[in-house]
């Protein structure tokens, strides 16, 4: 089940052409079936080739050696054989993504191949970074999995070098938190509304059906349950609400407090931004 190009097409509907000369979108084809990868490149280049033309879409393989060992893996906490393969060889696709991006952009945000965007999604993150005032190693701008997690370009190599050291060690969304807390960022940072939500209904792991993922972000733009349940599911996140009324009063947990009339005046600088895209 695909649904990357439905993601690729939330993307290009939810920016700007002002967003998009600012923003880099690459796409790793991470399977090692050279033949679906050529499918999906077709398919891709039919829907989408003003994109790529412009430089706002990359398209990336990586040659299968550029992965370590992916048989006699560690069997981690019970994991079945299949699970354990199928997360070790994810965070070597990630790391390998990680290696690719550091020099294309200040900022780098993973997502997945199933996410719908929130509109203005570009404007809205360029704002946070300006707001959090506290030093960060990640910000969130989804409470789900490796979704939505934007890092500093200067920070990619050394999380490319983690994840290598401990690809068969442990999931994703672990080594995330182990190499933030190691960095000194001790709570996650998360923006609220969240901006991407995730639509994949069958896991990706597996090519059977099994395993139904129906995950859904609580605290999406739209979505009014956290409003009226608003508890904190993170254990101890630094949960920013950015729709409050008064916004020059927007208070962060963890003594961070934003200063809103610090970011207008970087607003109204026109190339605060410019020659500075995000991946």
């Amino acid at each position: 089940m695909s649904y990357l190009l439905d993601t690729l097409r939330s993307i290009v509907d939810h920016t700007s052409p002002h967003d998009r000369d600012m923003t880099v979108v690459v796409v790793f084809l991470a399977d090692f079936d050279t033949s679906y990868n050529a499918e999906v490149i077709a398919n891709i280049s039919a829907l989408f080739m003003p994109f790529v033309n412009s430089g706002f879409l990359q398209v990336v393989q990586a040659s299968r050696d550029f992965y370590p060992p992916l048989t006699n893996l560690k069997q981690n906490f019970g994991d079945p054989p299949d699970r354990v393969y199928w997360r070790s060889k994810q965070n070597v696709d990630f790391a390998f993504m990680f290696i690719y991006g550091q020099n294309i952009s200040d900022y780098y945000i993973q997502l997945e191949d199933d996410v719908t965007c929130a509109s203005n999604f570009v404007p809205k993150i360029r704002e946070f970074v300006i707001l959090t005032r506290r030093q960060w190693v990640v910000l969130e701008f989804s409470e789900l999995g490796f979704i939505g997690k934007l890092f500093k370009s200067s920070d990619l190599e050394k999380l490319a070098q983690y994840f290598i050291t401990f690809y068969d060690e442990q999931p994703v969304d672990w080594l995330i938190r182990w190499f933030r807390m190691t960095l000194g960022q001790d709570h996650p940072i998360l923006r609220k509304p969240t901006l991407f939500q995730h639509q994949g209904k069958i896991s990706s792991r597996f090519y059977d059906g099994r395993n139904q993922n129906r995950l859904q972000d609580k605290f999406f733009i739209g979505q009014e349950w956290w409003r009226e349940n608003d508890t904190d599911f993170f254990d101890h996140a630094i949960q920013v609400d950015m729709d409050s009324k008064n916004r020059s009063q927007v208070l962060l947990m963890d003594q961070l407090r934003p200063d809103y009339d610090e970011f207008k005046k970087h607003q109204s600088k026109k190339n605060v931004w410019h020659n500075h895209p995000m991946d």
